[in-house]
This record gives structure tokens, sequence and C-alpha cells, in this order.
């Protein structure tokens, strides 16, 4: 489903190394974006508000993806950017921009009543990610593909957006049909993506429940 070229399931240290930092990172996104799909479910157009508040969601996307086209879809696009790039520094905006407009479109597009999942766009956020983090880590280390960063970056964004550690790296990995090896640095990145998304998560949850009341009428 996903071309990662022919990447090597063999790992280094500094992959290790990698896996730990982009969890952690992914974890933070992760548990953003899935107290974001949270909210937007809570508070979705229903009834004739969906009539206006739907098209119009529509005619964003459409007028976004003149300037970034990979928007449209699941999100499928906007991964294959990040599985297939290049150490390259021009891609690094072409990346974050991608995946903070594929975010904040997946939120909108779920808040004005559209019915769909955030699996595919969770995938989309963490490989763009993992791929971004990559470039800037070969800098130092360029022992692997970006491919292979990218594929950390979308386990363990998946893994935190959805709280499920084992769905996320069996899914992704499967989709990308990467060497078995390389569940070893996953796994890592997975871990702690999943313990700093629930840290996070209880706080922003906590936040949220303690956010402004309606006002109450005598």
């Amino acid at each position: 489903f996903y071309d990662m070229g022919e990447p090597s399931g063999l790992f280094t240290p500094d992959l290790m190394g990698f896996a730990l930092v982009a969890g952690l990172v992914c974890g933070v996104a992760g548990a953003v974006f899935r107290f974001g799909s949270s909210w937007a479910e809570r508070h979705h157009a229903t009834g004739n508000a969906i009539l206006w508040q739907l098209p119009l969601a529509g005619v964003v996307t459409g007028m976004v993806a003149i300037w970034v086209p990979q928007v449209m879809g699941n999100g499928r696009a906007t991964a294959q950017m990040g599985f297939g790039g290049d150490c390259d520094w021009a891609l690094i905006g072409v990346l974050l921009v991608s995946c903070v407009v594929k975010g904040v479109m997946t939120l909108l597009t779920i808040r004005s009543g559209a019915s769909g999942g955030v699996l595919t766009p969770g995938i989309a956020l963490g490989a763009t990610l993992g791929a971004v983090l990559g470039i800037l880590w070969m800098q130092g280390f360029g022992t692997n593909s970006i491919g292979v960063y990218a594929l950390i970056g979308a386990c363990a964004l998946l893994s935190a957006s959805q709280q499920a550690p084992l769905m996320a790296m069996c899914l992704v990995m499967e989709l990308t049909d990467a060497p078995l090896n390389l569940f070893v640095p996953v796994c890592l990145a997975v871990a702690a993506s999943t313990v700093c998304a629930q840290w996070l998560g209880a706080r922003l949850d906590r936040a949220g429940a303690a956010g402004p009341k309606p006002a109450v009428h005598a």
C-alpha cells in the first residue's frame, strides 16, 4: 500500500536513538491529534447545520488543495511523500506544511459532520513528521533511508493517537511490507510514544474538562 523502496532490515545504535526521540515527539503530536479528533467528534455538526457546514468544509478543502494537492483523500498521498522522500532540506518545508494542513483539514471535516476514520490520516501525519525528523537526524548520522524514519514516525504517531500500540505496529509494518527486523526500533518508538501520549493526554483531558462551563440560569 505504501512504497518504501527496498530498505535494509539492519538497524544501528543511532537508529535506536532516533526511535526514542521520534517516539517522544510523535507521542506529543499523537496526543494532540487524539484530543482534537475527540473534540471534533463531540462537537460535530448535526441536523440542518450539516447542510451548510459540510459543503463549506469541502470548498475549503478544495481551495487548500490548489496549493497542497496531497491534502485530498484519506492521507495516502501525504504519507507516501514521507515513505518515498529523499534527504533534501527543501523537502522539509513541504512535509511540514503537508503534515499540519492534513491534520487541520481532517479535524475540520470531522467537525463539519462528515463520517470517517482517522487511521490513515494518523499514518500520514506520522510518516511526514518522521521523515522531517529523519532528514534532520541524517545530518549527524545518516545511516538509514528516509523511508525507515517515516515508518518509525508513522507507527509511533498512530499508536499514540489510537492508544493501540500492537495494532499500530502490525498495521503499518504490513502496509509497507517492511523487514521484520525493524520491529525492534519500531517497538522502542511505539513504547515511548504510548507512554508520552498517555501522560499528556490525561492532562489535555483534564484541561478540557476544566474549560468554561455553560451558564446556568435560575
